[in-house]
């Protein structure tokens, strides 16, 4: 009876160290004392900080529509219709401001001025357009109000991220040592994740700026993102949530509820 007792304590620790480490991809066997001298943080953007994507701006591109001739309503109709699932997939994994340029070679009319601006441009700022997720941004700024150094690092181009920052829907550049996109270290060949390039490109920057930490700890919301820079050394978390990413720091010893403001 007792060895039974004893049998179930035993798996319903495992089962419960299971859990409490899931998110975390490569615990420390021995946990550090991460502090803002030692250790910077990695944010991806996109389902992490912001939500973006295609559908949720559709009134932008209604407004659009509603402000174009007949002739250029057609040829935009025609041109999502034509290049939609290549448009929406592009948006989240490719440079888009540079697609969009592209297209406008083959489509002038993106080319043609409305009351706001030439169809181009409005289609890159409702591009551009997210919706914080507030309670990771206020862990984020904990942390930076904590002396936290913390970069940003997206599959995004610069372009996009930019526009983002400008739209206020990010803090502003200065809460960051580096933006690092797709395009940061090569600016016609993109480098994303979860390629091992991306990580060991973002390192070697980093150093360029004079910043070489003992750790890193990388936030992503895509598995193969995290871990593939678990390969690459980096302490790596897996992001589902707010609460878990407050669970997953305060096991590393690192307490940022949003409470402590």
């Amino acid at each position: 009876m007792n060895y039974k007792s004893h049998s179930l304590t035993l798996l319903f620790f495992c089962i419960n160290l299971f859990y409490c480490n899931a998110t975390i991809i490569n615990p420390p066997s021995t946990l550090p004392e991460f502090n803002p001298n030692n250790t910077v943080f990695m944010f991806d953007v996109d389902d992490v900080l912001v939500e973006r994507n295609f559908w949720q701006n559709r009134k932008d591109y209604w407004n659009i529509i509603k402000e174009c001739s007949a002739l250029d309503t057609i040829q935009f109709l025609s041109w999502h219709l034509i290049h939609a699932t290549t448009f929406i997939d592009t948006i989240k994994h490719e440079d888009i401001e540079k697609y969009l340029d592209q297209q406008a070679q083959e489509w002038p009319f993106l080319l043609k001025e409305t009351p706001q601006g030439t169809i181009l441009e409005r289609i890159k700022n409702a591009i551009s357009k997210a919706t914080p997720k507030q309670e990771t941004i206020d862990i984020l700024l904990n942390l930076h109000r904590r002396g936290f150094s913390i970069a940003l690092a997206t599959n995004q181009a610069s372009s996009t991220l930019n526009r983002i920052i400008k739209n206020k829907v990010l803090p502003d550049s200065s809460h960051f040592i580096m933006l690092y996109t797709a395009d940061y270290c090569h600016k016609e060949t993109l480098i994303k994740k979860p390629q091992k390039e991306y990580y060991q490109c973002f390192k070697s920057s980093l150093k360029e700026k004079g910043f070489e930490p003992n750790y890193f700890i990388f936030i992503d919301d895509k598995y193969e993102n995290v871990n593939a820079s678990a390969k690459e050394n980096i302490l790596s978390i897996h992001f589902s949530n707010d609460k878990e990413l407050e669970n997953d720091l305060a096991t590393l010893g690192i307490h940022v509820s949003n409470d402590d403001k």
